[in-house]
């Protein structure tokens, strides 16, 4: 159940391991999608039931970051933390999820004034 007084729209993460040995996050969210942040990208799905899917059937979005742009993994943690719509990463890099997309930024303070974005992947497929 849903608590009705979070404005969390993250769920609950895990740490996995892609096929090619990477570790990776995946995130889950209120709506039930999910989103994988791994070391050069950034994944939209259906579910977490998805994510292993090898058609990519449930694929919603995916995005290749740019090669200076990688994400800092510590212990097979991407995430440091997440409130509402934020999600802050290793490198102070972040994450804003909206109703519409999700947003990569450089610093959380480029995140929370909505600035220099890097990526940007749509709910909508």
């Amino acid at each position: 159940m849903i608590n009705p007084y979070s404005s969390d729209v993250v769920a609950s993460h895990e740490s996995i391991t892609l096929r090619s040995g990477e570790p990776a996050q995946v995130l889950t969210l209120v709506n039930e999608n999910a989103l994988l942040v791994s070391r050069n990208s950034l994944v939209l799905y259906k579910s977490v039931a998805t994510v292993d899917d090898a058609l990519g059937n449930g694929l919603i979005d995916s995005v290749t970051l740019p090669e200076d742009f990688l994400l800092v993994e510590k212990k097979g943690e991407f995430v440091t933390t997440y409130q509402a719509g934020f999600v802050g990463l290793q490198d102070d890099k972040a994450i804003l999820i909206t109703p519409n997309n999700v947003r990569l930024y450089p610093t959380k303070a480029d995140a929370l004034a909505n600035k220099n974005q890097v990526v940007q992947l749509e709910f909508v497929a």
